[in-house]
């Protein structure tokens, strides 16, 4: 796994650093900083957490859940929040999900979230297929 220097990346919750609030909010997709459901970022004192409003709760709750999980494990790793904006926004910005990408530098990381969030939308009593015709929906002409 690689290993970044955070120097230039904003700041960044450490293994021994005190929690940071963390902040969620739903908002509609065209307002996300990119074409995506799910972003986080850090700033001085909080972590950033948006979600793409969709129809169900519940799939909001699975992309929470994905993004909380992927967040948690690159602070974990080492992996600093502009490493994944650096891949999202560039070398992985044609591709439909850039963290299952093998070159994502957080790849390993977004594979553990996305198999927490199938579990969720497993147990919540909800169809993957149909989870996956709603985020879709959203992008018109292909995300």
């Amino acid at each position: 796994m690689p290993v970044f220097n955070s120097k230039g990346c904003g700041t960044h919750v450490g293994e021994d650093d005190p929690m940071k609030d963390i902040h969620v909010k739903f908002i509609p997709v065209h307002e996300m900083r990119y074409e995506t459901v799910g972003d986080y970022w850090e700033t001085e004192d909080s972590i950033e957490v948006r979600i793409a409003i969709l129809p169900r709760a519940s799939y909001m709750y699975a992309i929470m859940i994905h993004e909380l999980v992927e967040k948690a494990l690159n602070d974990r790793y080492g992996i600093p929040d502009c490493a994944v904006d650096a891949f999202d926004m560039g070398e992985g910005a044609d591709l439909d999900e850039p963290g299952e990408d093998p070159r994502a530098p957080y790849h390993a990381n977004h594979m553990k979230a996305d198999s927490m969030e199938r579990e969720f939308i497993l147990y919540a009593g909800e169809d993957w297929i149909e989870y996956g015709d709603a985020i879709e929906a959203l992008f018109p002409g292909g995300e």
